[in-house]
């Protein structure tokens, strides 16, 4: 007969020990604690406006991100054998990429998106936009994080635990490598994670990077901004379909260019930063004009207004558009900025930098920054300019009070040294920085708002474009002196983030289209453009001074008369007034369809037109 153990009562029975969690049990715990921690650190900017806040929530709505972050977490511990210090580290990327998009919300009205790593270049103009204490305080809290857990790891029973051997760090490394490669790839359909989130039914908000953060999380965001196909390869798309092409726009400029005399003109295109009208924000009201030095100027020259690719951002998208006639709208919503996904990747790129320098234009380009942004010294070289001027090339550097950057006049004298001293007639593509965010006290008497929100920021930015609208007139009045015919392209970017409801989604957001205007130093007129995109800024003035054109120019004509500018999926008319795509004719079909072609053709394509679209008919070929 069995006898009870020890000292127990005869018939008594020996109680059963508690279970012990494994160290795999352990591990999971801890590190699925972690994750809900790490998600609702990169997830709360997010959904503060979007579901009260309750950020809590966040690891719940976007589980496909959690089951992310927890896989590369667990891949990580296996690695190094550790816990803690995978978790600290993950923790404190977390907190560094919410913190930089909370950020870029607030001054750009934009999240972060996956070509925002090149920002790290330029820290000088990263600092510039941030608190001076928030650099000390970000690197006091990520030691100290990463401090503990270390320590944690130090002390912990649970680490001495795991000893992982070789086999299990292979397997480990193989699955993140896998999960890595997967996130670098989202954005390709067949791709699991990206079938996760479809699966889910997530939509993505294509028109707005703030909204596609808030439905779909940090994650899902982020990886959808990543690289993908630029533009689907139309139907059709080949050598003999560019042919019909070139050769029924070859025609229409060569019909067009029958009356017109080629005459050698400066042209001189600028982007000014941040540049807008005041009068067209609803609701803001200010003690004076900011453009009163060049209202007149303006209203009698031809005007109109253009669409900007973002509010609060997207000056590098507005360059392209304006330099190559084409359309960021036809390009697949992850291309962000086509400069840094393969304009500066080709020994030449398509543009009409290409064809005035055919015409005997010496080619300039200026922008009043260093040249660490969007890669511009090798799209500047792609796209052919002679000679490219950053802000350490520059002669003229003053400032305007206590403004960090070039001022707009200092940039004009630049300028108008370029036209002076060249032999040749110039084409000077020139963009300004003055007016870049953040807008601080920088100015001793800033135009405050009588009535809006955003006061100090607001000030200083209205004092800013009245110190560009004076340098421009300062600019004309120099060029009135010039004997050479001159002509200025000036057109403004985008609004900054600054201002409170405004409505800035969707193909009519009225309020944050900024002026164009057109001017000679010969004979003006008091035009009406109307509402146009930056891609047909060069064609319309090529009309304006009545110059033989391209076919690129001719078929950019067509477009602008017939059809209007595309956006997105949306198309508005010359009015600015959204076209309804699917009641479009069958001649504003065909040349939507012709556009999608040439785009693709001399963006990613074989590029079959590109000789004929750029050069003027009956001109000898290029060698």
């Amino acid at each position: 007969m069995t006898r009870p153990h020890g000292n127990a009562p005869h018939g008594a029975q020996t109680p059963r020990p508690k279970p012990r969690l494994s160290t795999l049990d352990h591990v999971l715990l801890r590190t699925g604690g972690a994750v809900l921690l790490i998600q609702l650190v990169l997830d709360a900017p997010a959904l503060a406006g979007n579901i009260g806040g309750w950020a809590l929530l966040a690891p719940f709505l976007h589980w496909q991100g959690t089951l992310l972050v927890w896989s590369t977490l667990l891949a990580l511990v296996v690695l190094t054998g550790r816990v803690w210090t995978p978790v600290a580290a993950m923790l404190v990327l977390a907190g560094a990429l919410s913190v930089a998009s909370t950020i870029k919300m607030s001054l750009l009205g934009e999240p972060m998106v996956a070509t925002d790593v090149e920002f790290v270049t330029t820290p000088e103009l990263l600092l510039a936009m941030v608190p001076r204490w928030t650099v000390p305080a970000a690197v006091l809290a990520s030691g100290t994080v990463l401090w503990l857990g270390r320590r944690m790891d130090r002390r912990s029973r649970l680490t001495d635990a795991l000893r992982p051997g070789r086999r299990q760090r292979i397997v480990a490394a193989v699955a993140l490598t896998v999960l890595l490669a997967s996130a670098a790839m989202f954005g390709h359909r067949l791709n699991p994670l990206r079938a996760a989130w479809d699966a889910s039914g997530a939509t993505w908000a294509a028109w707005s990077h703030a909204d596609n953060l808030r439905q779909n999380g940090f994650l899902g965001a982020l990886l959808w901004s990543l690289p993908s196909e630029a533009m689907e390869r139309p139907d059709g798309y080949g050598p003999s379909t560019m042919s019909q092409i070139t050769d029924r726009y070859t025609a229409a400029a060569a019909a067009q260019n029958a009356d017109r005399v080629d005459h050698p003109w400066n042209i001189v295109l600028v982007l000014s930063e941040s540049f807008a009208d005041p009068d067209q924000i609803e609701g803001l009201e200010l003690r004076e004009d900011p453009l009163d030095s060049i209202r007149n100027v303006l209203v009698s020259s031809a005007h109109g207004q253009t669409t900007p690719a973002g509010y609060g951002t997207g000056t590098s998208t507005m360059e392209f558009q304006a330099l190559t006639g084409q359309s960021i709208g036809l390009f697949s919503p992850q291309v962000i900025s086509p400069y840094q996904r393969f304009v500066g990747e080709t020994p030449s790129y398509p543009s009409a930098v290409d064809f005035v320098s055919r015409r005997g234009l010496r080619t300039v380009a200026l922008h009043s920054f260093n040249d660490a942004l969007y890669n511009r010294p090798e799209v500047y070289e792609s796209l052919g300019f002679e000679k490219v001027i950053f802000d350490s090339d520059m002669t003229h550097v003053d400032r305007v009070e206590d403004n960090p950057f070039i001022s707009d006049a200092a940039t004009f004298d630049e300028v108008l040294d370029e036209l002076t001293t060249s032999n040749d007639p110039v084409f000077a593509h020139v963009v300004t920085m003055q007016n870049h965010v953040p807008h601080e006290d920088w100015y001793s008497d800033p135009i405050e708002p009588r009535v809006g929100s955003n006061p100090d920021e607001i000030g200083t930015w209205a004092r800013g474009i009245a110190h560009s609208s004076e340098a421009l007139a300062g600019f004309i009045r120099n060029l009135e002196d010039l004997d050479e015919p001159t002509a200025v392209v000036y057109y403004g970017d985008h609004l900054p983030a600054i201002f409170d409801g405004l409505d800035v989604d969707g193909a009519d957001a009225v309020q944050t289209r900024t002026p164009v205007m057109i001017w000679t130093n010969r004979v003006n007129r008091p035009i009406d453009l109307g509402v146009l995109g930056p891609q047909y800024l060069l064609p319309a003035l090529y009309d304006t001074l009545d110059l033989p054109e391209p076919p690129m120019f001719a078929f950019l004509d067509e477009m602008r008369h017939e059809l209007g500018t595309v956006i997105g999926g949306s198309v508005l008319d010359a009015s600015g007034r959204e076209i309804d795509v699917d009641a479009l004719s069958e001649r504003q079909r065909d040349l939507l369809e012709d556009y999608r072609l040439i785009q693709y053709d001399l963006s990613i394509g074989g590029r079959h037109a590109a000789e004929k679209l750029w050069s003027l008919p009956g001109a000898p070929a290029a060698d």
